[in-house]
């Protein structure tokens, strides 16, 4: 569901045969599907799954298993690794910036509500 006031939580990383190399977010990240990943919140707090299931999301992209965190970690191109955590800095770090363009100064601090059905390895 999109709207003006909403964004959303979707990170593309550069194509490696792309010269500039730039990441998008948001709706101009699904335009490069196949290098977009949209529902990283869904891998917080989650133990690696078999399938890419996670969720009623699935991930095409390949997921190793952190064994020192008992975590999962994306891997969205050979030779780049994500864990959970930097997937949603990313898209969070996109947020701030938006909201201080819109604003028209900097943003220093912000509330962020957490889902009800999150637990306690999610939060």
């Amino acid at each position: 569901e999109n709207s003006k006031r909403k964004s959303l939580a979707a990170v593309s990383f550069p194509d490696p045969s792309d010269t500039e190399g730039l990441r998008l977010f948001g709706e101009a990240a699904l335009a490069r599907p196949h290098l977009a990943v949209q529902y990283g919140r869904e891998l917080l707090g989650s133990k690696c799954s078999k399938g890419g299931l996670y969720g009623p999301h699935y991930f095409p992209q390949q997921i190793h298993e952190d064994a020192s965190r008992a975590a999962c970690r994306l891997v969205p191109q050979k030779g780049q690794e994500y864990s959970a955590e930097e997937l949603n800095a990313m898209v969070l770090t996109y947020v701030k910036l938006r909201a201080q363009e819109h604003v028209g100064h900097a943003v220093r601090s912000c509330v962020i509500s957490v889902p009800l059905f999150f637990g306690d390895a999610e939060r």
